[in-house]
């Protein structure tokens, strides 16, 4: 169950939309008036930024929706937002929205509307099949795209059809039909419906998103006729007291028009562009089919019971946030907040599972502890990107664990005893040991994320991996110079800046934007063991835990690939140094990274690959 994710409705010109949201996305991003997109027959995927500030001030993924177009004048554009992020992205809208000068750019209605949907999410290779059960009872309609569903139904999996493509359509009340049972035996076409199954895989119908030809029934787009459905619905107890007069007992009951409602409902496909708020084309077979891809169900408010009823007796297995996120990760894809530093949204996680972290380490008895510091380990409850990036401070959220929290207890006790016996310390100080043996907490220095920027999206990821794949050349003879790492990220820089960048801009501003970049990278353990979270990222060649040049975010063993993986974020100058490490070494295409451990064992060698 997804109802949780927020949806703000934008209400305008479709070029007020288009303007606003393109001050909150990158310059060259240009998802949402693609023909695609603009016509509602696809669901777009954004990256949005504070206006004005891209590379820097990232907000977080999302995806927004077109009505269907149906005629001139105002359309609605729905925003599906993380609940993390879904707060600071509506302030800035609004913000961006009050600076623009009176005029119909700024006559745009922002209104929350997740209380008046509900929505689920299905993964799996079945969950096409599933659907095609549970909403068979659609209401028929001339010239409707009912028989879509149905025609879809045998693909062996989701990611055979366009990603983010819209099915809209009307079914009966489900809890007249329920239960519902999907039959386990392997569907056979007829040589017509293999005809249409093809026919629609090559060439997708543009009117899968409207109910119909004339674009007269908005469904579940009229929020009025929906609350009106929703009072008009049939009781509980008036369908059981249809089912006592059934002749037959246990016979489904049968649509009454004059007593029953329909259920206007929309059918997304789902798949890595939602998660990774960008579109995918080269990094798609870099995902697992069965883990990545899926449909989501949108209903109006009041359904939700029946459609969960429904879709757990047809055979679908109920999974929670923990779940959820676990499948994102075993198909490979970053999850947001957990993935994504630079956001505040990332901070607020972050810094919850820190706690959460050090209070468990913390009740453990003094002598069962795990002295972090003796494997040089200062940052063991999480992941230290400020640091490593030279930022100053560090984020509120986070715990502050000075280097004495982190010693063994009997070792500072000695210390202290040490110190009264030498008479450093003396009797009028008034010592509370008890007090500083547990003072783990430093006073707080305020950080915050403005200077720190993701690398996002498959034009900046294929743009680092080009970088991560190519031979040293003249211009890399004296790595030591600032410019020489500047020369090796030029065409990533290239990529980053806007089309009106003045190319006459200061180096130190521009080497200074680079060497405050973090690069997500998926990490495949090449032999055995496990990546510890929050565990420093090193060079094949590194030595000590101070080398590190970036830290592990999310990491498990995969059922799905056999081995360990783990999903971490690098500075962009330590993956030079480690690109450089390889040339020296010969041994550029075999470039790997290493993932020290926080408890004394050895490292754990892993081969890598660039997220977007």
């Amino acid at each position: 169950d997804v109802s949780y994710f927020r949806t703000l409705e934008l209400v305008g010109s479709e070029d007020a939309i288009v303007g606003l949201l393109r001050q909150l996305t990158p310059p060259n991003e240009l998802t949402l008036a693609m023909k695609p997109y603009i016509g509602g027959a696809r669901m777009a995927p954004l990256t949005l930024y504070c206006a004005g500030s891209y590379p820097l001030a990232l907000l977080g993924p999302a995806t927004a929706l077109w009505e269907p177009i149906s005629g001139a004048g105002k359309r609605k554009l729905w925003l599906r937002l993380h609940p993390a992020n879904a707060d600071a992205i509506k302030i800035e809208l609004e913000r961006v929205l009050d600076a623009i000068p009176d005029g119909n750019d700024r006559a745009i209605q922002i209104k929350d509307i997740t209380c008046d949907l509900v929505s689920f999410e299905l993964l799996g290779g079945q969950s096409t099949q599933m659907l095609a059960a549970v909403l068979s009872q659609t209401v028929d309609c001339a010239d409707s795209e009912p028989s879509l569903l149905q025609t879809i139904r045998a693909i062996p999996s989701p990611a055979v059809l366009p990603e983010s493509v819209v099915i809209a359509l009307r079914i009966h009340d489900p809890r007249l039909e329920f239960p519902f049972k999907v039959n386990p035996e392997r569907m056979v076409l007829s040589q017509d419906e293999q005809q249409q199954l093809q026919d629609v895989l090559l060439h997708w119908p543009d009117n899968a998103a409207v109910l119909d030809g004339q674009r007269s029934d908005t469904g579940i787009w009229d929020r009025s006729e929906c609350a009106s459905a929703l009072e008009r619905r049939t009781s509980e107890h008036a369908l059981n007291k249809r089912r006592e007069q059934q002749l037959v007992p246990g016979t489904k009951l049968r649509p009454d028009p004059s007593v029953d409602v329909t259920v206007p409902l929309l059918l997304v496909r789902t798949g890595p562009e939602a998660m990774l708020g960008s579109r995918v084309g080269r990094t798609a077979n870099q995902y697992i089919d069965t883990l990545a891809h899926g449909w989501t169900l949108i209903a109006p408010r009041g359904w939700s019971m029946a459609l969960w009823m429904a879709l757990n007796f047809a055979g679908a297995r109920a999974q929670g946030l923990t779940e959820r996120h676990h499948i994102g990760f075993e198909a490979g894809l970053p999850t947001f907040p957990a993935n994504w530093p630079g956001t505040s949204a990332y901070d607020e996680w972050a810094g919850s599972a820190a706690t959460a972290l050090y209070q468990k380490w913390q009740r453990r008895p003094p002598g069962k502890r795990a002295n972090y510091l003796k494997f040089g380990i200062n940052s063991p409850f999480y992941a230290p990107f400020h640091k490593l990036l030279d930022l100053p401070g560090v984020p509120e959220a986070y715990p502050q664990v000075t280097a004495d929290g982190l010693e063994c207890r009997m070792k500072r006790l000695r210390k202290i005893t040490s110190k009264k016996k030498e008479g450093c310390l003396s009797d009028q100080m008034d010592i509370d040991e008890d007090a500083d043996l547990n003072s783990t907490v430093a006073s707080r220095s305020s950080g915050s994320t403005a200077d720190m920027w993701l690398l996002t999206g498959e034009l900046l990821a294929t743009a680092a991996a080009s970088l991560l794949a190519s031979t040293r050349t003249a211009a890399h003879e004296d790595p030591a110079l600032p410019t020489a790492f500047l020369a090796w990220a030029a065409p990533l820089l290239e990529a980053v800046r806007s089309p009106n960048y003045n190319s006459n801009s200061d180096t130190t501003k521009d080497i200074a934007l680079l060497q405050h970049c973090l690069v997500r990278v998926r990490l495949v353990c090449v032999g055995r063991g496990v990546p510890a979270e929050n565990a420093p990222i090193c060079t094949s060649l590194a030595k000590q835990t101070g080398d590190a040049i970036g830290f592990v975010m999310t990491s498990s063993f995969s059922l799905a690939r056999g081995c360990g993986i783990a999903v971490g974020a690098c500075s962009l100058y330590g993956l030079y140094q480690a690109w450089l490490s390889a040339a020296e070494s010969k041994h550029a295409k075999s470039l790997g990274l290493t993932v020290q451990s926080l408890d004394g064992s050895p490292s754990i060698s892993t081969s890598f690959v660039v997220l977007p």
